[in-house]
C-alpha cells in the first residue's frame, strides 16, 4: 500500500482513497476495519502533520461508523496478549 511510502503525496492519496471508501461504503466498510487499522496506526505516528491530521480525521469517521472506540496503540507500545491476561491459542 502506498501509505508506507517515504513521500507525503502517496500517503495523502492513500488516505484520501480510504476516506472516500469509508464515506461511500458507510457500514459496508466496517468489515474492512481489521485490514485498515494497522496502516492507519502507522500513519497516526507520521512526522508529517497533514498525514497525521488526515489519519486522525479518518479514525474518527471509522469510530462513528462502527460505534466503537478504535484506539490504535503506537507500534512501540503494543502489549503482548499474555500481559493482557489472554492466553495464546496452543492448537
Amino acid at each position: 500500500m502506498q501509505t508506507r511510502s517515504d513521500k507525503v503525496r502517496p500517503k495523502m492519496l492513500g488516505l484520501k482513497v480510504i476516506r472516500y471508501m469509508v464515506q461511500h461504503l458507510k457500514e459496508g466498510y466496517v468489515v474492512l476495519l481489521p485490514e485498515t487499522i494497522p496502516f492507519l496506526g502507522e500513519l497516526l505516528e507520521d512526522v508529517e502533520l497533514p498525514v497525521k491530521t488526515l489519519s486522525q480525521e479518518i479514525l474518527k469517521e471509522m469510530e462513528t461508523l462502527s460505534g466503537e472506540s478504535l484506539r490504535v496503540m503506537p507500534l512501540g507500545r503494543r502489549r503482548s496478549p499474555r500481559r493482557e491476561g489472554i492466553e495464546p491459542d496452543r492448537g
